[in-house]
């Protein structure tokens, strides 16, 4: 009706260059101008799920400082990830960092290491958690190696 056509169950599912040419006994034929059907850019990575918070505080003199969050990432799995506000003190050697199950003196044979803070003891720091998960642990702790003992804990509460 006055030179307009609608197709109403048209799909053009690849990208391309494409005309259309619109054919109707007793009438002329006509041929659309050309156009392009650009493919819709992906949607985004799901975002990782917080399920876990903390905040440290320093034990035995040392300081530790800064927020915590753990993440469920898309595929399952889980991150502890030490926010850009998080400092301790400088150790003697490396720093390592544990889910425990109180925030007294580590227990390795009831803690989970996660990972390790060398030279630079500030910033954010990101750490995959093994299978298993966060589930069974209450508290983060950054603990001195060489001293052997706790630099500082953070309660895992709920987000």
């Amino acid at each position: 009706v006055e030179g307009i056509a609608t197709f109403a169950s048209l799909s053009l599912p690849v990208a391309g260059r494409y005309t259309l040419t619109a054919v109707s006994a007793g009438l002329d034929s006509a041929v659309s101008e050309p156009f392009e059907v650009v493919a819709a850019p992906p949607p985004p990575p799901p975002a990782p799920t917080v399920i876990r918070r903390g905040t440290f505080a320093g034990q035995n003199g040392y300081t530790a400082q800064g927020t915590l969050q753990i993440e469920r990432t898309p595929e399952g799995g889980e991150t502890l990830k030490l926010n850009s506000n998080f400092r301790v003190s400088a150790g003697a050697g490396a720093i390592t960092v544990w889910l425990a199950r109180s925030s007294g003196a580590l227990n390795t044979s009831t803690s989970l290491r996660v990972g390790t803070i060398n030279r630079v003891f500030s910033g954010e720091f990101t750490f995959p958690i093994p299978s298993g998960g966060s589930s069974g642990y209450t508290h983060v702790i950054v603990y001195c190696d060489p001293f052997r003992i706790n630099f500082g804990a953070a309660t895992l509460t709920n987000p």
